[in-house]
């Protein structure tokens, strides 16, 4: 019997039934081979090989698959074929025997589909936990509300807080912006307005943002 094939123990050896063919997913590579039954003629592939015809003298070893796709379909049987990685997904390497792709982790994300590895979130965007989702915009403090207490990174948002309310007319902020469209990076720090003492007037009244002036000279008196 020929390579691929194997003699039946106990067949007529003038049949032409009598030297048989392996079957798809096993090899035999030697001549004058015979055995009890097909399952012990001929050898299994391996599983980093394949024999998708029958009558094999040997097992071919799977097709390597580019770095950005994965093995998909394989078996003893059959080389399958190689599938993209998806979007937010990445396989850094050429191999045969790779699976599944991986998943782009905090801070950084695949935006194509055959990525070979992820790339750093793009400026002001973030990305928090492993996944295949694309990095989010950031959320900036509100500058009238809120005061900032972090600065946003690839794997997390601007952290914020809400700004203590002065009480009008009897507190002003001491640690007001000067462009009150800045979004501040401090609370604000409520003072008491100040009282003229007797003998001094009020020459510039207090505001959320200045405290009460006073002067000696009635000629800047206010009100």
């Amino acid at each position: 019997c020929e390579a691929g094939t194997y003699g039946r123990r106990g067949a007529d050896q003038d049949a032409a039934s009598y030297c048989a063919l392996c079957a798809v997913g096993t090899s035999q590579s030697a001549t004058g081979h015979y055995e009890d039954n097909q399952n012990a003629g001929c050898t299994p592939c391996v599983p980093s090989q394949f024999a998708n015809v029958t009558g094999s003298a040997a097992c071919l070893a799977f097709t390597e698959c580019d770095a950005g796709q994965y093995k998909a379909g394989h078996g003893a049987a059959s080389d399958g074929s190689c599938e993209s990685c998806a979007l937010g997904q990445f396989q850094e390497t050429n191999n045969a025997l790779v699976t599944s792709c991986k998943t782009c982790g905090a801070g950084v994300e695949a935006l194509t589909e055959a990525s070979s590895t992820c790339t750093a979130c793009r400026e002001n965007t973030f990305k928090m936990t492993d996944g295949t989702e694309e990095c989010a915009a950031v959320t900036p403090c509100i500058a009238a509300e809120q005061y900032q207490t972090a600065q946003y990174t690839t794997s997390s948002d601007y952290a914020c807080e809400p700004l203590s309310t002065c009480a009008a007319g009897t507190e002003w902020d001491s640690n007001a912006p000067t462009d009150p469209s800045e979004v501040r990076l401090e609370d604000r720090s409520c003072r008491d307005v100040r009282t003229c003492v007797p003998g001094t007037y009020v020459w510039e009244q207090n505001t959320l943002t200045a405290n009460r002036k006073c002067e000696r000279s009635e000629e800047r008196r206010v009100g």
